[in-house]
């Protein structure tokens, strides 16, 4: 009697249901349920990711939104209802951000299929999204193991990627992680300009606003990116930061767009906020720069020594 009360939606490309059909996945049960996958790769309360392969060689990747507790739905069904907008599983929320950055014409990850099962048509229960492996290496392993050149090469990209996002209303948080990098093949730049795709997508972390260019809302995620990146251990320098604000800065003035007086400190500002918030550790809150003339220039240590270790350590003790 209960499955009455069971909405499954969910869909597939048409370019892609051929192999789909191929690898006996071209159904919602198959995909949500089926152990032939194997183990996922990398999981996550209540989420799984998967890494497949076609007959072509062609990688995939899979989310699964498993089911959470009624505690957790019903925190982000009245969450979203307060928004004016239905509760979705996270595989959800992956096609959707996927959607939009594509209606905008920002390079995403391309969605093969997706689906989500709801109860009584409001509880979302489970759901799964597929999407297309991104030719091209990881950001972060060109950051970490790159040349000082490449690595300063590759931030100033990011600084246009985000640039070009933000000039037109549309704020992420994003991390190197999050980003898949194809380096020029020929020396005229203009011409093959590198190129950054986002993958990992979760639409929770976009925000929208009326496309167009939103100093307070730039300078709030730029800090939180940052943050997110101390987080995972990748410590940012004054010349890297300053090459990733170079190409920012470069891409808002070929849309009109001025960066506004005392923009650097306001970003710092929301990563001070960001760490007091997370870590609770004063003496950490008391030693980060307030400005970017006081971040640390040796290295890749974006404070003082034993104040880099400290995060680390917090972030290893999963704070």
């Amino acid at each position: 009697m209960l499955n009455l009360f069971k909405l499954k939606v969910w869909g597939v490309a048409p370019e892609f249901r051929p192999e789909l059909m191929a690898l006996d996945l071209c159904d919602f049960d198959k995909l949500m349920l089926s152990p032939s996958l194997g183990r996922p790769f990398k999981t996550k309360p209540s989420l799984e990711l998967y890494r497949l392969y076609s007959t072509e060689k062609k990688v995939y990747f899979l989310k699964r939104s498993l089911p959470r507790k009624s505690s957790v739905v019903l925190r982000d069904m009245l969450r979203w209802v307060r928004r004016g907008k239905p509760a979705h599983t996270e595989a959800f929320h992956v096609y959707e951000a996927a959607q939009t950055l594509k209606e905008l014409g920002i390079p995403a990850m391309k969605v093969v299929a997706w689906g989500e099962e709801r109860w009584f048509t409001l509880w979302p229960h489970q759901g799964f999204v597929l999407a297309e492996g991104v030719e091209g290496e990881e950001a972060i392993e060109v950051f970490e193991k790159g040349t000082k050149a490449q690595r300063l090469a590759l931030l100033k990209d990011v600084g246009h990627f985000l640039g070009r996002l933000h000039s037109m209303g549309l704020f992420v948080e994003n991390r190197l992680i999050d980003l898949i990098y194809n380096a020029p093949t020929s020396k005229n730049c203009l011409e093959r300009r590198p190129r950054l795709t986002l993958i990992d997508l979760d639409f929770k972390g976009i925000t929208l606003k009326k496309k167009e260019y939103n100093a307070t809302e730039a300078a709030k995620y730029l800090g939180r990116s940052y943050y997110l990146s101390l987080r995972c251990g990748h410590l940012i320098d004054r010349a890297d930061l300053h090459a990733l604000m170079r190409g920012y800065r470069d891409e808002l003035r070929s849309h009109g767009i001025q960066v506004p007086p005392a923009f650097h400190r306001a970003i710092l500002q929301h990563v001070r906020i960001n760490l007091k918030s997370h870590f609770k550790d004063a003496e950490l809150i008391k030693m980060f720069p307030s400005a970017p003339d006081e971040i640390s220039d040796d290295g890749r240590l974006v404070f003082k020594f034993n104040t880099s270790e400290r995060l680390r350590q917090l972030s290893l003790q999963g704070h």
